[in-house]
């Protein structure tokens, strides 16, 4: 097998990477999985602009503690269902602190977390 082609489950996944790299220029962001706690081994990967934007991926669904204690202020969380390829919930969450973030469900997501307006 060399890949998944361009199956249904292939189309979700470049739509949902379409869709971070929408709000998060990826090639300005670097790995920092060291701002996250309270999670297993490969639970949930970070890369981020800190207090700029942050992209967060759950391989599975979970639940993780984000460090925004140098990030002060407002940011908005989009979740994106990369099994699917659309957008799911907003929320809001406050900076300057430790804030716990879980994934809307298991499988695979993604949550571009930028300041709010």
């Amino acid at each position: 097998d060399s890949g998944l082609g361009l199956s249904k489950q292939a189309i979700a996944a470049i739509k949902a990477a379409r869709k971070l790299e929408s709000l998060i220029r990826l090639w300005d962001v670097e790995p920092v999985d060291n701002l996250l706690s309270d999670r297993e081994a490969n639970e949930a990967y970070l890369a981020a602009r800190p207090g700029v934007a942050y992209a967060l991926y759950f391989p599975n669904g979970g639940s993780v503690a984000l460090d925004l204690q140098a990030a002060p202020g407002r940011f908005e969380v989009r979740w994106i269902d990369i099994g699917s390829g659309e957008w799911a919930k907003r929320e809001t969450i406050e900076g300057g602190t430790r804030t716990t973030l879980s994934a809307p469900a298991e499988g695979h997501w993604a949550a571009a977390i930028l300041p709010g307006t």
